[in-house]
């Protein structure tokens, strides 16, 4: 435990040094304007989908950004010759970047929506959401070595994680998008600000968590792979 301590307390040091908080506070600005200046139907179909940008595409970029700068230090490699193990070495990157979406997110929601009881269940909720997309995001970049590489190569994985964004906004509507991982997501975000029912977004951060354990544990095979070099 007092390792994971300390890899989360490094992490959130070099976001910082790194100016993801700068960009997290420039988009949740710009997503708060655009939320009090929309009409309340607009706010309703937006205020899901710009939640989960949060942890999504940023979330998606910003373990990408952090991986790809420790490899380029070499640290990444040192890790392995560290107490650390890889599954702590993870969930450090989780924790750290999903504190960053949760707050992020209840800030755009406090200001773009208001203030109601209900913010806190985005905790959990945008928690699960933004550490399978920092798993999602670590089993893809480990493979690569440079940004504009994974850059190019990660449009399927978005579109992948988008595409249930057509079923909130009413664009489409199918069964199918019931497997994608980011669906439930995108419920459960939908079911705290239009007062769905407790039940509603429970089961969906339920499901939400099975799938973020899928994508842990495809992390941490990538991670034994193409780092331990085992596998």
């Amino acid at each position: 435990m007092r390792r994971l301590v300390s890899a989360v307390k490094q992490d959130l040091r070099l976001q910082f040094r790194h100016g993801f908080y700068h960009v997290y506070t420039i988009i949740s600005v710009l997503y708060i304007v655009v939320l009090r200046f929309s009409p309340q139907y607009v706010r309703e179909l937006l205020l899901p989908v710009l939640i989960f940008s949060d942890p999504g595409m940023l979330g998606f970029y910003f373990i990408a950004a952090l991986v790809l700068y420790e490899k380029e230090a070499r640290s990444l490699q040192a890790v392995s010759v560290t107490p650390l193990r890889p599954s702590e070495y993870l969930l450090a990157k989780a924790i750290s970047l999903s504190t960053l979406a949760v707050l992020a997110s209840v800030v755009v929601a406090g200001f773009g929506w208001g203030l109601t009881p209900r913010l806190l269940l985005l905790v959990p909720v945008v928690g699960v959401c933004g550490t399978l997309v920092v798993f999602a995001g670590y089993s893809f970049v480990v493979r690569h070595n440079t940004f504009s590489m994974f850059l190019l190569q990660s449009i399927p994985v978005l579109v992948v994680l988008g595409v249930p964004i057509l079923d909130i906004l009413g664009l489409v509507q199918s069964p199918l998008f019931y497997l994608f991982p980011s669906h439930p997501a995108l419920l459960a975000i939908r079911g705290i600000f239009l007062q769905g029912g407790i039940f509603v977004i429970i089961i969906n951060t339920a499901i939400l968590s099975i799938w973020a354990y899928i994508f842990y544990r495809i992390a941490l095979k990538a991670h034994t792979k193409y780092i331990l070099g085992r596998g």
